[in-house]
């Protein structure tokens, strides 16, 4: 019979947390009946950094990664593919976020979703990279469509990095008579009201958006009526979608006024030059 703590005699095979407390004081229990649930997750997380959870967490659809954590994701790629040109063939996560200026066990933490569990040494790069690019989903290559053909728009159409990333930009659209039915760094440039239609021919589910703002909202509507259901949206517009279409903003002035603020903020709390101190002290 158990009586209370101060009399029970467990031997406990993990330490953790208790959520609950499975039996009653007094009652009866036989040998190997549960007597406590421990909250499992610390023990999840201590699996998923090991990549023991990888599969289970993309079968349940846990992946709810934060944008921090894709960015990263993406800078680690960017910077192993360089380690790998110069004939590195491991890195230690210390290393990585001594580079990268991050701390390790946050390399190793956002690693581990790509279910490679580095060797005592470190990661393999021929196997860690590959597996950023997979999880990414850039080894699933994407066609998509982009709307407007200026200076940011031509400058898309000719970023190879794209295409190395999973996505290849099939074709651009513009109204501007001088551009349409030319070629933009290989691709063909055609009207906007050619859209909707092409896109749903060829399957086309990613739409770049380069138009000016007062356009966005009309092109978005093609887009969608097309099929197009992932949205890269480099215009200051906010666009109305449905539910089910997902919407990337890349406002580039509000990443400037972030700039301007924190260069200001430095400047600001900047110490005095030596000059600067030597007219101080004149004054």
């Amino acid at each position: 019979q158990l009586k209370g703590a101060q009399d029970t005699d467990v031997r406990a095979q993990v330490q953790g947390v208790v959520q609950s407390i499975d039996f009653q004081q007094g009652t009866d229990v036989e040998v190997g009946a549960q007597l406590f649930t421990i909250d499992p997750r610390p023990f999840e997380a201590a699996l998923q950094q090991a990549g023991g959870l990888a599969d289970l967490y993309e079968q349940r659809g846990f992946y709810d990664l934060s944008e921090q954590t894709l960015r990263r994701l993406s800078a680690y790629h960017t910077y192993l593919k360089r380690l790998q040109s110069q004939g590195r063939p491991i890195v230690s996560s210390a290393r990585i976020g001594q580079d990268l200026r991050l701390e390790a066990s946050l390399v190793r933490k956002d690693l581990a979703v790509t279910g490679v569990s580095g060797c005592q040494s470190g990661y393999e790069i021929a196997e860690l990279a590959p597996a950023i690019e997979s999880f990414l989903g850039w080894d699933d290559r994407s066609g998509a469509f982009l709307a407007g053909v200026g200076c940011l728009g031509m400058a898309l159409l000719g970023h190879q990095p794209l295409a190395d990333q999973g996505l290849e930009i099939i074709a651009g659209f513009d109204i501007d008579p001088r551009l349409v039915d030319t070629t933009v760094h290989g691709r063909s440039v055609l009207h906007v009201d050619r859209l909707a239609g092409l896109a749903q021919r060829m399957r086309v589910h990613v739409g770049i958006l380069c138009v000016p703002p007062e356009a966005a909202q009309d092109v978005a509507d093609k887009m969608i009526e097309g099929g197009i259901d992932a949205l890269w949206n480099f215009t200051a517009t906010t666009l109305r979608v449905p539910e089910q279409v997902v919407v990337q903003n890349e406002n580039l002035a509000s990443s400037l006024a972030v700039l301007s603020k924190r260069a200001d903020h430095r400047k600001s709390n900047a110490p005095a030059d030596a000059s600067g101190a030597a007219e101080m002290r004149h004054e």
